[in-house]
């Protein structure tokens, strides 16, 4: 083998290298802080509920969901895992803020889009619940359901967007189809590079319900 034949294996063993230690890299993440707005006016806050703090690797690939108590200290977390050079995950990890695992999920799919999450006790593997969901022409999903783990549907969640993609309404339904809970959003803040929300409030007719406040952050 030549000098120069050995320079490319070298720099294409570096490149696989670099790619390789970039999968679990974690580029960017998103907070996502609920308030209360019990007894507020429109558009005033009042206390910290929890927050959620999102990891994304490169490819904007979801790697971790982090959940918070209101004071900020870690709640529990929730890892995504990955088969070799796959970029949908296989399954993910539930743990608690101590580290002691408590769920573990298996993840189907329908071409890239995940179709199914099945969720199992970490303590002895007993499967607990099923979800199943379903997405629009735009890719963004527009159903959620809950199932036991006889596969009966319990909740089933609906969900719709503005034109940018900003989800405008959310309805809860029972087994039956019965409505149990509607809340539609109002975005008050987006960000002006993507469009997306910042400040997102919502409201069940004319009454403040919710409001979420997200945080764009680089890594």
């Amino acid at each position: 083998m030549n000098k120069i034949a050995v320079l490319l294996v070298i720099s294409l063993y570096i490149c696989l290298a670099c790619k390789s230690d970039d999968i679990g890299k974690i580029v960017r993440s998103e907070k996502t802080t609920i308030f209360s707005v019990e007894g507020t006016t429109q558009y005033q806050v009042d206390t910290i509920q929890y927050a959620e703090i999102e990891h994304f690797g490169v490819g904007d690939i979801k790697m971790e969901h982090h959940f918070l108590f209101p004071n900020g200290d870690l709640k529990a977390k929730q890892i995504y895992e990955f088969l070799d050079h796959k970029t949908n995950a296989s399954g993910s990890k539930y743990y608690d803020y101590d580290g002691s695992l408590l769920s573990y999920y298996r993840y189907d799919y329908d071409g890239d889009k995940l179709s199914a999450s099945l969720a199992y006790d970490a303590s002895n593997d007993e499967l607990l619940r099923i979800e199943h969901y379903q997405y629009n022409d735009k890719g963004l999903r527009t159903v959620k359901e809950i199932r036991d783990a006889n596969n009966t549907l319990s909740r089933a969640f609906s969900f719709t967007y503005d034109a940018e993609g900003n989800m405008s309404s959310l309805t809860v339904s029972d087994s039956k189809g019965k409505i149990l809970f509607r809340e539609d959003y109002k975005v008050i803040g987006k960000n002006k590079l993507t469009g997306k929300w910042t400040e997102l409030w919502g409201f069940i007719g004319k009454t403040p319900n919710s409001c979420k406040v997200r945080e764009f952050i680089d890594a």
